[in-house]
């Protein structure tokens, strides 16, 4: 893989559970890595659900191999929030990794 094709800042995030000050915990995402990748739009598409607009967008992102990547965790990059759906190395010599991404969008986002 070549350097030059990872050209945007990404941050895997992992959710977290902190205190909320009542005795609780409530739900946060905390950043285990900033690294450089690049995203492929796979698909997208867009409906009408109670009158308004949701639109998802399917995308896979590369980044060079490192463990630890699951689907409960996710990304931010570009201000942008993506799911991961699913973690694979495809030529199994663990160089690259390739994420596949879910960007839920609701209307006027």
């Amino acid at each position: 893989m070549r350097a030059g094709r990872l050209r945007t800042k990404v941050d895997i995030q992992q959710k977290i559970s902190v205190p909320d000050g009542l005795g609780g915990n409530v739900s946060a995402w905390e950043t285990v890595a900033s690294v450089w990748g690049r995203r492929v739009i796979k698909s997208g598409y867009q409906k009408t659900v109670a009158e308004q607009i949701e639109s998802r967008l399917d995308a896979e992102w590369e980044i060079r191999y490192m463990s630890g990547i699951s689907p409960d965790m996710r990304l931010e990059a570009e201000g942008k929030i993506y799911d991961i759906k699913a973690v694979y190395d495809p030529s199994q010599k663990k160089a690259l990794l390739r994420l596949l991404t879910t960007e839920y969008q609701a209307e006027g986002s």
